[in-house]
């Protein structure tokens, strides 16, 4: 008989406390090379930023992943997801993803309807994740990263029909998700 899967909270955080953030750097130190970490204090400017967010998935007290974002008009960017390593292929990628596609496009006081990412061609599990959650790839961009490898371009657009904030339908999705998140999934 197999362990049940720890439950995975997550929350959107607006500042990070020293604890959080030496958690949070070290998954990205880890997840990430050089040319693309943000480090400390980027990355408590871009999650206090009222265009940005910044939401961290925790399984006990330990932070086991994160994903940053930026909104712009009617367009949303996620700028990095990432997994701590001791932590992966436990469903918390699916999970920062799934609050971050609600985040944005549902629950939000602006809600966009198109979001997107960059990922690079070898991370073929974060791909594999994208597509599962909906996204599509639609460019590739050549020597997009400082270390000039390549770039893919994901999208996600919303269903017109999806409801909007405040309405019957996200009230239920809000609910739905509330359960999910205090069953763990």
């Amino acid at each position: 008989m197999s362990a049940s899967p720890l439950p995975i909270a997550v929350r959107q955080l607006d500042a990070l406390q020293p604890p959080k953030l030496a958690e949070v750097l070290a998954i990205e130190n880890e997840a990430f090379p050089p040319c693309e970490r943000l480090g400390g204090p980027l990355l408590q400017h871009h999650a206090k930023l009222r265009t940005s967010g910044l939401l961290v998935a925790e399984i006990g007290s330990a932070v086991a992943g994160f994903l940053l974002y930026s909104k712009q008009a009617d367009t949303a960017v996620i700028a990095k997801i990432a997994v701590a390593s001791a932590f992966q292929r436990q469903g918390v990628g699916g999970a920062l993803l799934q609050h971050g596609i609600f985040e944005l496009q549902y629950s939000s006081r602006r809600p966009t309807s198109e979001l997107m990412l960059h990922v690079d061609p070898e991370r073929l599990g974060a791909r594999a994740l994208y597509e599962s959650k909906g996204f599509v790839q639609t460019e590739l961009l050549r020597n997009y990263y400082e270390d000039q490898r390549d770039a893919i371009v994901m999208k996600l657009r919303r269903d017109p029909a999806a409801p909007q904030r405040g309405g019957v339908a996200a009230t239920a999705i809000r609910r739905k998700q509330q359960q999910l998140q205090q069953l763990g999934v």
